[in-house]
């Protein structure tokens, strides 16, 4: 049996599902005067997020800012390092701060300027890096851009907290990732990488195609006839797209699954290698190390984050020979 990241019918959805991404709500913050509030980095495989509910701030990051407003929300995809700061800059006055857990008030010294929803996504760094580490350090989204029911019922919900309303604020806090990430593909002009493939319908059919099924045996003509597209061309405008070859990009798909697999099923390891796509477990696992640095027995047990290739991408003839790979 093929491992799939789902029946689903577009990439951005079987990358979501391949990260397993979960959203919670940390904590509800109301603050006022010359507050200054620093987030360090997040860990891996986290995502922090910020949602105004009323009042407003700027959210600071070494690379950029957003003037935040009631309803905006701010992702944090890279995890990076944040600020949140308020508007009057150089103010004067005593800053209080209030933190609860959940949607949860208490008492507090004064009227807030800012009430905010502080929470986190969680996903498996190894598979997740396949779309969050495309995506830049900071993500604003205005009420304006969010359809205005699921605003509105956050911020409903936080204001007279009925039963249920943590759990119903968090369930659409991952409605309202989806929407900041079609909003960058939509809007920002992309780096090259596997999110540039996406607004290429011809691309986008072939990144799905060997995202569900991994273990076929891809090949350039095979993928290019998914694309509509001849081989030439598919290469030229794959390549362009994603910053590498096809079969360097189905690599990290084997191994992201692989990896998935290893820390959540009890699977042995020659099946791992053989549901995507490799005939020997010796040869998978010689192309698991080379990419992630650890071998699969470390995988299964430790939670550890691939190391970064080298920049130099490796040659579509430079794959094991007993790899069904994407080769010409």
């Amino acid at each position: 049996m093929n491992a799939k990241p789902g029946a689903d019918s577009d990439p951005l959805s079987s990358l979501i599902r391949l990260s397993g991404l979960s959203g919670s709500l940390d904590l509800r913050c109301r603050m006022a005067g010359p507050y200054v509030v620093d987030h360090a980095a997040s860990p891996p495989g986290e995502a922090a997020f910020h949602m105004v509910l009323d009042g407003g701030c700027r959210i600071e990051t070494a690379a950029g800012q957003a003037i935040c407003r009631p309803g905006d929300l701010v992702l944090l995809p890279t995890g990076t390092a944040h600020r949140v700061v308020c508007l009057g800059a150089g103010r004067d006055g005593r800053a209080w701060i209030s933190r609860n857990a959940g949607l949860s008030v208490c008492e507090v010294p004064g009227p807030p300027e800012l009430d905010l929803i502080c929470g986190r996504f969680s996903y498996q760094p190894t598979a997740g890096a396949l779309l969050f580490d495309e995506l830049p350090d900071l993500l604003h989204v205005p009420q304006a851009e969010l359809p205005p029911a699921v605003a509105e019922m956050i911020r409903a919900d936080a204001a007279s907290r009925p039963p249920g309303a943590t759990e119903l604020v968090t369930a659409l806090t991952s409605v309202v990732f989806i929407i900041a990430i079609r909003r960058h593909l939509r809007n920002a002009p992309l780096d090259r990488g596997m999110l540039a493939l996406i607004p290429d319908r011809g691309l986008a059919e072939a990144l799905m195609a060997m995202l569900r099924e991994p273990a076929a045996p891809w090949t350039i003509d095979r993928l290019a006839r998914r694309a509509h597209m001849s081989r030439a061309t598919f290469l030229r405008r794959f390549t362009a797209a994603a910053g590498r070859g096809p079969a360097d990009l189905l690599l990290d798909i084997r191994v992201h699954i692989a990896m998935r697999l290893l820390r959540d099923s009890g699977r042995s390891m020659g099946e791992i290698a053989h549901s995507v796509g490799y005939r020997s477990v010796t040869a998978f696992g010689r192309a698991f190390m080379r990419r992630t640095g650890i071998t699969m027995s470390q995988a299964r047990h430790r939670q550890v984050s691939p190391e970064p290739e080298s920049s130099l991408e490796p040659s579509m003839t430079d794959q094991e020979p007993e790899a069904r790979s994407a080769s010409g």
